[in-house]
């Protein structure tokens, strides 16, 4: 998720003929982010009971709204939110050139986030997901100015000696956040610096990456891959609908006490199956402009 919000906030960012941040249009967005998660969100909560699945859902559309993840809806109103935020800060971004009040702004932007987390009520920052803002807010933006310096961006991903500090780095800080119980000095800030940074490496990672699968344009895998990629937020909205194979695995699975790499190869194959059914779904559904634009939010 950290690499998709990063993603977002480097196709995001657009400029005026002065190089400076254009907003966002909002119009687009919200029907493209807030309408799909209205009705289709409501139609998961609706039908989660008859999926057959079991998962520490909360009950009904009151509990859909209340829960900090959305129930799994939480990503499409979390970018929303960082976009708007991103158009406010936009104005103070475009009257200054100088990196350093850029920076300035976006420190005081996160530490406003920050204490608004600890001081408002939790049930009330969960109706908002303000935790989720505070998290990615500095990934997306890592992402628009790795967008707006994409030159020295992309010459410092392709250099190799870059690359082996952000893999080391990246090991590091993962280990440090799967394993945070080994390490009890590390408190919530702290917890979130190592985040910030092990996110930035991953993205210079893949950027690194693809570039690579760029030279390769006619190989079919990466067109798969491209196909994928423009899908990306359809696939996310529908896939839930197709979750039927997990619940009857949980079981089995746990009897067979299989190794990591099993589980993984295993774990590959049924998410392939759901990918191909939402994408399934998603061309009948796209048939239908009305429908489209309410469930997957095409407004093509």
């Amino acid at each position: 998720m950290p690499l998709f919000f990063f993603i977002s906030g480097y196709f995001t960012y657009k400029a005026y003929d002065n190089n400076t941040f254009k907003t966002p249009n909002f119009k687009q967005k919200f029907v493209q982010l807030i309408v799909p998660v209205l009705v289709t969100g409501s139609l998961w909560v609706l039908f989660f009971p008859h999926s057959g699945l079991q998962s520490p859902l909360k009950p009904g559309l009151a509990g859909f709204w209340t829960d900090l993840w959305k129930n799994g809806y939480w990503f499409t109103l979390c970018l929303f939110q960082i976009l708007a935020l991103y158009a406010l800060i936009g104005y103070v971004l475009r009257k200054t050139e100088k990196i350093f009040t850029q920076i300035i702004t976006i420190t005081l932007i996160c530490v406003i986030l920050g204490v608004c987390c600890i001081e408002i009520p939790q049930p009330y920052t969960n109706i908002i997901g303000l935790q989720l803002v505070f998290e990615f807010f500095p990934i997306f933006m890592l992402g628009v100015y790795a967008k707006k310096h994409r030159t020295m961006f992309k010459c410092m991903s392709s250099n190799k000696k870059c690359m082996t500090i952000c893999l080391a780095i990246a090991s590091i800080s993962a280990y440090v956040l799967c394993y945070w119980w080994e390490f009890p000095w590390i408190n919530y800030t702290i917890n979130l610096a190592v985040k910030i940074v092990f996110q930035f490496s991953i993205a210079t990672i893949a950027l690194n990456c693809v570039k690579s699968w760029e030279e390769y344009n006619a190989n079919k895998v990466f067109l798969i891959f491209a196909h994928l990629g423009q899908k990306s937020l359809s696939i996310y909205l529908l896939h839930y609908f197709f979750l039927f194979p997990l619940t009857f695995l949980q079981q089995p699975m746990r009897e067979m006490a299989l190794g990591f790499t099993p589980l993984a190869t295993i774990s590959a194959i049924v998410a392939a199956i759901i990918i191909a059914i939402a994408l399934i779904a998603d061309y009948i559904i796209s048939r239908s402009k009305l429908f489209s634009l309410l469930l997957i939010g095409n407004t093509k």
